[in-house]
């Protein structure tokens, strides 16, 4: 064999090995390839699988504060009913035991009185009385202020005004009584005489309150209530 075809033959044994190098690199590369592309479809599916299941979290949480949201309001209307009935109780209770004073006008044998009653459970405290007689007409009510003066009022010169009265349960108190008939007391060519007055006082519980009361003289000694002009509260 001469020289040049053993460099033939070296030279294409050294081609051909490095044809296999290449070869192998070229699949090498293509493996590589190929399993990167199938990690990266598995990390995006991953991915995507894990926003998923933040997104399902996510809306569970939500649909568990708005639940929290809902009991919490549910817990506060129930919280106030509570509160309301508590204070509806107390308030039933307060007027069940309160103080409640009423008035009676009467002419007894030799005697004209004006009495208040307390009707109530519990004292009536810091009583204040003031009263008068008011000539008027038949159906028509006079409505006097009893917070100011007015010389319209008298017994029979002048209004009568008492304070400081504590009235126990079920006692009574006479405000004013005078000696004789009524029709001898206050002598008026009216059509008809009023005696109207106002009572305030407080109750243990620290509620003021107030009765107004209207009587008409009917002769010779009965005395009628207004169909006006009368309050308790």
């Amino acid at each position: 064999m001469s020289l040049s075809d053993l460099l033939m033959v070296i030279s294409t044994i050294f081609i051909a090995a490095a044809t296999v190098v290449n070869v192998g690199v070229a699949y090498k590369m293509w493996e590589e390839m190929h399993t990167g592309g199938v990690d990266t479809h598995d990390l995006a599916a991953a991915a995507k699988a894990q926003a998923e299941a933040a997104k399902t979290i996510a809306e569970s949480s939500k649909k568990q504060a708005e639940n929290i949201a809902s009991l919490l309001i549910i817990a506060g209307k129930q919280a106030q009913a509570a509160q309301d009935n508590v204070v509806a109780i107390q308030r039933e209770m307060r007027q069940d035991q309160r103080a409640w004073i009423s008035v009676d006008v009467s002419e007894k044998p030799g005697w004209f009185t004006v009495s208040m009653h307390n009707t109530g459970k519990t004292p009536a405290l810091n009583t204040t009385y003031v009263a008068g007689f008011i000539a008027g007409k038949r159906g028509t009510v006079p409505k006097e202020d009893f917070t100011k003066s007015n010389s319209s009022m008298g017994w029979p010169e002048k209004k009568l005004t008492v304070t400081g009265y504590v009235i126990a349960p079920n006692a009574s108190q006479v405000a004013s009584d005078w000696h004789g008939k009524f029709a001898d007391i206050y002598k008026s060519d009216a059509e008809r005489t009023y005696i109207e007055g106002r009572i305030t006082y407080d109750d243990v519980f620290g509620g003021h309150h107030e009765t107004l009361f209207c009587y008409w003289y009917s002769p010779p000694s009965e005395f009628v209530i207004c169909n006006d002009q009368n309050k308790m509260e």
